[in-house]
């Protein structure tokens, strides 16, 4: 896992107070990142031309120290977007001037010329803004990166690409009503890597994040501040590999998902479960269903909860009826708070269910539960208004909206899914950005809630099952060839070529 901070303005000052780092070597230190990415661009053949797209405070003066170290080495050329206003960025003003760095001013005659040249591979670097920005883009800015946007060639965003606020929106729009920043191929942050980087609209414009130091190590830039959250990796997935020779199938654990008004949900999620361990999965038929849905002959049929269930989902498909919740209410509520150590998922239709507050209370005041729920952003719209949660946008500020709900209810783990998810937990947030568009289609939430039970029925702590079921499930959905492609039983196949 990597610390990220919501702040990370403050860990620079606390670092440079703390470790007595000179300005001027953080710009440095920022430049030469720029310069090493710059290296390993893969230009094929051609010559290398890099265009340094600057503004007026420090990040323009990364911008303008790139330029001085590569000049003479790299064809390259700076357009100033505003006069440097910092007393670092004048002085590597003034050192690019001294050094015959070209200043050009950016327009469409130029961007057109210079891509145009197919003897040369044109990299384009974004040191406008930086972190910090907020608002809209101004006209010059929001007009050159219309054109960019649209123009084949590198582009690396230095820190943060320009467009981007601090708390990871997105305030300018194209023509079209999409949002409108640098969209970068990759995106050099520096000292620390930032929560802005890491939200649903960021995402389209980051490409491949890389962490910079900025003149100290990163075990001494951490110790400046506490992280906000934390990035997970591949390494934080724990698949359930079965180690022990001597085996049987009671050892791994007996989910139960309850099937309701759309049954199809509530198997998909029992046949991921299946697939990710679970030594028994049973579905419960409610009899909501209007449709006959014949059960795959892998899972059990139950007319009663298995008394050695040990995990449950809950919501897969369940229905919004009042005929739906009477039944979650009087067949599947008292049956989680019977189980000796309650463990479940709560799913989809559970979040508009009218009672969830008091169910969510009842649970969180149980040590021993180990509940995970898992909303989208309409459903988590939901759960916020049900619990008087208030002044959060579920989907401009999941990350504040799932922090609130954490300190709330810090005994049960909330998976807030999106392009990137959030899993809160007590003071803990882990960020997961392992999943693709693929999983834009309906029953992909009922896999990853199928995926979460089974490591619930096989002894994970809440926590530990929904990062590790998040991972594998973002990994097993970019396995899919065709992207359009991925259904809900493909994701599942999927899973057995994770390692």
């Amino acid at each position: 896992m990597k610390p990220v901070y919501t702040d990370s303005a403050v860990t620079e000052k606390e670092a440079k107070a703390r470790y007595a780092l000179p300005e001027n070597i953080m710009m440095e230190n920022a430049a030469a990142a720029l310069e090493r990415a710059l290296d390993e661009t893969d230009s094929g053949n051609k010559d290398k031309f890099a265009l340094i797209l600057c503004g007026g405070g420090n990040n323009g003066g990364d911008g303008l120290a790139l330029a001085r170290r590569i000049q003479g080495k790299i064809e390259c050329a700076v357009c100033l977007f505003a006069e440097s206003k910092t007393q670092g960025a004048k002085l590597q003003k003034l050192a690019a001037q001294k050094n015959g760095v070209k200043f050009l001013e950016f327009s469409e005659t130029l961007l057109t010329k210079l891509s145009s040249d197919k003897s040369k591979h044109l990299i384009i670097f974004d040191c406008i803004f930086g972190t910090g920005f907020h608002g809209e883009l101004p006209p010059q800015i929001h007009s050159a990166f219309l054109s960019i946007n649209k123009t084949e060639c590198t582009k690396i965003a230095c820190d943060i690409p320009s467009g981007i606020g601090k708390d990871g929106n997105i305030a300018s729009y194209d023509e079209n009503g999409n949002p409108l920043a640098f969209r970068a191929d990759i995106t050099i942050t520096m000292g620390a890597l930032k929560t802005a980087l890491y939200t649903d609209f960021a995402k389209d414009f980051t490409g491949h994040i890389i962490s910079a130091p900025l003149g100290i190590s990163d075990a001494l830039f951490e110790e400046c501040a506490e992280p906000d959250a934390y990035i997970l990796e591949r390494t934080d997935m724990i698949l359930p590999e079965r180690a022990k020779k001597s085996a049987h199938k009671g050892m791994f654990g007996h989910t139960v998902s309850v099937l309701g008004e759309k049954a199809g949900a509530g198997i998909i999620a029992a046949d991921a479960a299946l697939h990710f361990g679970s030594g028994f999965v049973s579905v419960f038929q409610s009899g909501l269903c209007k449709s006959a849905f014949k059960i795959p002959c892998t899972l059990m049929d139950a007319e009663s909860f298995p008394p050695n269930a040990n995990a449950l989902i809950l919501g897969s498909g369940l229905g919004r009826s009042a005929k739906a919740f009477d039944f979650a209410e009087k067949r599947i509520i008292p049956f989680i708070f019977a189980m000796k150590n309650p463990a479940c998922v709560i799913d989809a239709d559970m979040f508009y269910y009218p009672e969830l507050l008091p169910l969510l209370d009842k649970l969180n005041e149980n040590k021993k539960v180990q509940v995970i729920l898992t909303p989208h952003p309409k459903e988590l719209s939901s759960v916020l208004s049900l619990c008087a949660i208030t002044g959060f946008d579920a989907l401009k500020q999941r990350f504040d909206a799932a922090r609130a709900f954490a300190a709330r209810f810090p005994n049960l783990v909330l998976i807030a899914k999106g392009a990137i998810t959030y899993i809160a937990h007590g003071k803990n947030i882990f960020i997961a950005d392992t999943g693709s568009p693929a999983l834009a289609k309906a029953g992909s939430g009922d896999v990853l809630a199928g995926l979460c039970a089974a490591l619930l029925a096989q002894n994970y702590g809440a926590p530990e099952a929904a990062k590790t079921a998040v991972i594998a499930h973002g990994l097993a959905s970019k396995m899919q060839k065709a992207s359009y492609a991925l259904t809900p039983l493909s994701l599942i196949k999927n899973l057995e070529k994770l390692q």
